[in-house]
């Protein structure tokens, strides 16, 4: 380096890239929070249950089955309608189109 600052100069330059390393920073911290709302948000909104005839439930954003909820006594799934929530992942579930 063959450019020498004074004190002053090279003080000046510091606080320059401070500003710019903080607004970077800041610029990842909103991005991060604009992807966690939008988690909560797709989580937070009901998406139909996955559930076949003949076969266990299953979550629409994980697709883990509800085989722990759904016993099968004699033949016929007893479907967990009474679960608003995947136990898994946590998403809303919308029971409206299973019969």
């Amino acid at each position: 380096m063959d450019e020498l600052y004074n004190e002053d100069e090279l003080l000046a330059h510091l606080k320059e890239k401070s500003k710019h390393r903080m607004r970077r920073v800041i610029e990842k911290m909103t991005d991060y929070e604009r992807g966690y709302k939008q988690a909560l948000d797709d989580i937070s909104s009901p998406q139909a249950v996955v559930a076949e005839r003949w076969s266990l439930s299953e979550c629409p954003r994980c697709a883990e089955n509800f085989r722990d909820y759904e016993p099968c006594d004699d033949g016929y799934y007893k479907r967990a309608m009474s679960m608003l929530r995947c136990p898994y992942c946590g998403q809303k579930l919308d029971w409206s189109k299973v019969n």
